[in-house]
């Protein structure tokens, strides 16, 4: 008789710990998915990117801004042209048609 108590005591303990246990994985879930909403929602939106033309006089390339020609930055080649608009502006994304990028003869990749 104490067997079968003992048996059935340790069938509803396995039962209720296996329920207790996805009732717990469901609310952390839940919780998690809110977490991430909320961010998404306090992310502020990526930056938009000005447009910008490139000119190359001799061998340097001099970058403008396209709708007030305002001067950018200038470098001896892409990368160094990169590095000083990094340096110039951190915060600030930057974007080239690759016609002007074919027009000034640079030779690019995309990571640039």
């Amino acid at each position: 008789m104490e067997f079968i108590i003992l048996a059935g005591a340790v069938v509803v303990g396995v039962f209720m710990g296996w329920h207790l246990r996805e009732l717990y994985a469901i609310r952390k879930v839940k919780e998690l998915i809110q977490q991430a909403e909320e961010l998404a929602e306090s992310e502020e939106p990526e930056p938009s990117r000005t447009k910008m033309r490139l000119e190359r006089h001799g061998e340097v390339i001099y970058a403008f801004e396209h709708e007030t020609d305002s001067f950018i930055a200038q470098g001896k080649d892409l990368l160094d042209l990169d590095a000083a608009i990094q340096k110039r502006y951190p915060d600030k994304k930057f974007s080239v048609q690759e016609d002007n990028l074919k027009e000034i003869g640079a030779k690019y990749h995309e990571s640039v």
